[in-house]
């Protein structure tokens, strides 16, 4: 039976256990809510799946969020014990560290047995009804309504688009569409144009007005012919193709399946025997991983005294990251058949045993005294020892300052406003605070993105022939736009954090008792909020629209694997209203293949076709080879010319971006589309949309820090953690909301203004009132 130790350490782990999971499991569903708002929204009629998607999605993060919320709630917990005392109390009543250790060991027994189920048979289930739902959505439920700008392929070979779509997405405007038979060109434009679908929903009928059709024949020669009225109809089915059976990846089988090598089905192909391996040791690797979490939390807790928590932290993150990422490269060395399953993954799993079994029966020793705290202590002299040499004459200087003449001299040269402002000591230690406390959680959230990141790509980059070199590009080449998505999460549990202990020191009691009231805390932040507001705006404008472009040129540039399929279908995208077909565009966004441009006038009829072998840029300039044009007002061909001029707007840039699976479009960038000056694929509202939030994304710093004000008042008379509660909950349904707009206004259901800004007005009011309501009870 459990004493009554034993209870009270299992209450204190039980909530923090599930606070710290709760936040971790929710900040990684928002994360991947607001990418699927994203990708779904050129498909608003598929936003009613993200619900079942997200459902699908919490067992696989509910695997990744279980091992970092169960070490940090043991951490929190050993490190509560040792602020209170209550450590050296049970030490000196004659209580073993290893007796402290017991129930903290029978929970992660417990969760390793849960563990089984979920990573066992829960997961490959879920994954498998993520992968259907999604596929259902994205390529299925085409209800014939179009949106301006963007091609459509309903089937049977057509390429359909429109410059202008009304309301209802099926009255359409300078309306192009294209067909590929047998390898050649059939045309058809008009100035209006109406999409129907029979009732039965089989037929799709497209009728055309004041218009042209044009046909390429094998010969050579082109058959014309103008229209006023044209009625087309084409087979067309909004039920999606089936994905096929369960079992074709080895994430989707279940343990009983991997240790039989694969589904007994003859519709299925079974992955190979190498990748079963990994598969199979990776799960059993993390399910035994729990087991060693209460030896690496208890030595950690115990050695964060205060001053030295941070630290304390850093290294646990440091080594749960380094455990997680050689896991994750040995499973994908032994998928790819370069290592062998049981070396690759257990390897690292018993470096890692090895170093928490020393750390452990080093605290067995000497309690609250490890190599890990001995080494932040030695560091933390040496970091004082060489401030103090960098400052020699700093007394001096302080002395100097202190004398009449240089307090007179000062107060003329600084107003007294910036003095306080930038110069204070309190000013100094809340930014500090702030700072700390945001960079901290970001590092935190990035790495677990990261991690989350890797465990779908790691296995391709192996199975692209590269090493850890190719690991570590990936790494640092989706590092930023990692950032850029934690960023905003960052924000507001960084507050909340330097909040909480403001309120837990009695800091904000004593400024309330000078006479300080909190608004005037929160003015003295500002500061740091802006820093955050321009990393934001810099990290999505700057940084992450050149490290996308980098990964997606070293990506393509890589051979792909032997099992991928090459597709053959069009490129389709718009420059300056030209409409332009491409068969593959290379890596580096310099050359395109078999390539048609189409030329209209402002009424959508057709003027000139050029077809050309292949388009080269070279020194600013995109040359045809083995080009040749056709004239349908001249109703003639040109010859064919090896090398001709071609006058466009394209860059190689957005080449790489229109051929990417999801391109990252900034506000920069959809400006340049709406102006003419790039190239896009999206709708008008897509790019108006992205316009907008580049204004609005980085206030949502400034609304995530007036969110978090309530947890000021945390540790007043009965508020215990519900201010906490109600700031995260704001901060997460603020990011939920907001996500939700712009999808909206991308897919062209609100405007882009409201998309924008709906979400950071009533959120920051919202947070104005939480500001307002804690000085009024002051």
């Amino acid at each position: 039976m459990p004493s009554i130790l034993d209870r009270y350490l299992l209450r204190q782990l039980a909530s923090s256990l599930l606070v710290c999971l709760g936040t971790v499991l929710i900040a990684l569903l928002l994360e991947r809510l607001l990418r699927l708002f994203d990708i779904l929204a050129q498909n608003s009629h598929a936003l009613p799946a993200v619900a079942k998607l997200i459902a699908c999605l919490v067992p696989h993060y509910l695997g990744l969020a279980l091992p970092a919320a169960f070490f940090v709630a043991l951490f929190l917990v050993i490190a509560k014990l040792s602020d209170d005392n209550e450590l050296d109390a049970y030490l000196a009543g004659g209580l073993s560290i290893a007796r402290l250790t017991k129930p903290f060991l029978a929970t992660a027994l417990l969760l390793s047995l849960l563990s089984i189920g979920l990573f066992g048979y829960l997961q490959p289930y879920a994954r498998y009804t993520y992968r259907t739902v999604l596929h259902a959505a994205l390529n299925a439920g085409w209800d014939a309504r179009l949106q301006a700008g963007t091609f459509i392929s309903p089937g049977q070979g057509y390429t359909l688009s429109a410059d202008g779509v009304d309301d209802t997405g099926r009255r359409l405007q300078r309306v192009f569409v294209h067909r590929l038979v047998d390898g050649e060109d059939q045309i058809s434009t008009s100035e209006i144009g109406v999409l129907q679908p029979h009732h039965d929903g089989t037929q799709l009928t497209l009728t055309l007005d004041r218009g042209e059709h044009l046909r390429h024949e094998k010969t050579g020669n082109w058959l014309f012919a103008q229209f006023d009225h044209l009625s087309t109809s084409t087979e067309f089915s909004p039920n999606a193709p089936a994905l096929g059976a369960r079992g074709r990846n080895e994430r989707e089988l279940t343990l009983d399946e991997l240790l039989r090598g694969g589904v007994a089905s003859k519709d299925v192909t079974a992955p190979s025997g190498t990748k079963i391996a990994g598969e199979l040791q990776g799960r059993l690797a993390r399910i035994v991983s729990l087991l060693l979490l209460p030896l690496l939390a208890v030595p950690l807790g115990m050695a964060a005294k205060r001053g030295e928590r941070t630290g304390s932290m850093i290294v646990a993150a440091t080594l749960m990251l380094l455990f997680h990422h050689t896991l994750q490269l040995g499973e994908s060395l032994a998928e790819s058949g370069k290592l062998s399953a049981l070396v690759g993954v257990w390897t690292p799993t018993l470096v890692f045993a090895v170093l928490t079994l020393w750390l452990y029966s080093q605290s067995l020793e000497r309690p609250g005294d490890n190599p890990v705290s001995r080494l932040l202590s030695t560091l933390d002299g040496y970091t004082r020892r060489i401030g103090d040499s960098l400052r020699p004459n700093r007394r001096a200087r302080l002395v100097e300052r202190n004398t009449p003449d240089r307090r007179r001299s000062v107060r003329k040269r600084k107003s007294p406003v910036i003095s306080h402002w930038l110069f204070g000591p309190l000013p100094r230690y809340l930014r500090g605070l702030l700072t700390m406390r945001v960079v901290s959680v970001l590092l935190a959230l990035g790495g677990l993105l990261q991690i989350l990141d890797l465990l779908e790509a790691t296995t391709e980059i192996m199975a692209r022939g590269q090493g850890m070199s190719g690991v570590g590009r990936y790494i640092s080449l989706r590092a930023p736009t990692l950032l850029l998505q934690a960023l905003p999460l960052a924000a507001l549990i960084g507050a909340v954090f330097a909040f909480t202990t403001l309120a837990k020191q009695h800091e904000v009691v004593a400024m309330r008792a000078a006479g300080l009231p909190f608004r005037r805390v929160v003015l003295l932040l500002l500061p740091t909020v802006l820093v955050i507001m321009a990393a934001q705006w810099l990290l999505a404008e700057r940084v992450v629209p050149k490290s996308q472009r980098a990964l997606t040129s070293w990506w393509a540039a890589l051979p792909p694997p032997k099992d991928d399929t090459l597709d053959t279908d069009l490129l389709w995208f718009k420059s300056g209203g030209v409409v332009i077909g491409v068969a593959r565009a290379h890596p580096d966004g310099r050359l395109l293949e078999s390539v048609r441009i189409f030329r209209r006038d402002e009424k959508g009829h057709l003027l000139t076709r050029t077809t050309a072998a292949k388009a080269i840029y070279t020194d600013r300039q995109w040359t045809l080879t083995d080009a040749a044009i056709t004239d349908f007002a001249a109703a003639q061909t040109a010859p064919v010319v090896p090398q001709l001029a071609w006058d466009t707007a394209l860059r190689p840039s957005d080449v790489q971006r229109i051929s990417a699976a999801e391109p990252y479009v900034s506000g920069g960038l959809a400006a340049a589309v709406l102006s003419g000056d790039s190239s896009g694929i999206k709708t008008p509202a897509f790019y108006r949309t992205r316009v907008q939030k580049a204004f609005a994304d980085p206030a949502m710093a400034f609304v995530m820090l007036l969110l978090a004000t309530p947890v000021a008042v945390a540790l007043t008379r009965g508020a215990k953690g519900t201010p906490m509660l109600v700031s995260l909950t704001c901060g997460l349904l603020f990011l939920l909301v907001h996500g939700l707009c712009s999808a909206l206004g991308e897919a062209g259901l609100i405007t882009p203004f409201a998309a924008a800004w709906i979400a950071p007005v009533s959120f920051g009011l919202l947070g104005f009132d939480f500001l307002l309501r804690l000085d009024r009870h002051q």
